[in-house]
């Protein structure tokens, strides 16, 4: 996750936190592979994802 938030909070919450979007994509595809999916969510704070 590329966020303002603090990285301690990031990992409470269950993510990873990364400092640039070229980070969090290589930790994606280093950890799920070339095929891993990317989810951009700009306005992040608005979005609430469902399962």
């Amino acid at each position: 996750m590329v966020s303002s938030l603090s990285a301690s909070f990031v990992n409470r919450i269950g993510l990873r936190p990364a400092r640039s979007v070229e980070e969090a994509l290589a930790m994606a595809f280093q950890k799920i592979g070339s095929e891993a999916k990317v989810l951009v969510a700009p306005q992040g704070r608005v979005v609430r994802l469902f399962a």
